[in-house]
């Protein structure tokens, strides 16, 4: 609770972070309910932090590699609406759906028993 109490202020603040802090901070504030719970369980959270490990190393490689895009687009005074920024969320949001795709193919074959 305490660190949602900091988020708050910092967002008060004005100084909330950006998409990398938000996605870190909404994680690590589910994480916290779900260790939690399994305290309360007697149940093993290692497996959770192991996928927390990765979702952050993965977030910060994101925003490693949009690092130059993004400040391209910011010394070009265009910010988060330049073209270049919107290309590369739209790469990131096709590689959402894709990952959605395929593990929606699985499913169904999973259930059906048919190769689609």
């Amino acid at each position: 609770m305490s660190d949602e109490l900091a988020d708050f202020a910092a967002t008060l603040r004005g100084d909330g972070g950006g998409a990398l802090t938000g996605a870190l901070r909404s994680v690590a504030s589910e994480m916290e309910k779900f260790v939690e719970a399994a305290d309360k369980a007697k149940a093993s959270t290692a497996e959770l932090q192991e996928m927390l490990a990765v979702f952050v190393g993965r977030q910060v490689r994101t925003f490693i590699g949009d690092f130059g895009v993004m400040l391209g687009a910011l010394s070009e005074g265009l910010g988060s609406d330049s073209p270049a920024v919107a290309a590369a969320k739209n790469v990131l949001a096709i590689g959402e759906a894709l990952r959605g795709f395929v593990a929606d193919t699985k499913l169904a074959v999973e259930i059906t028993g048919a190769d689609p």
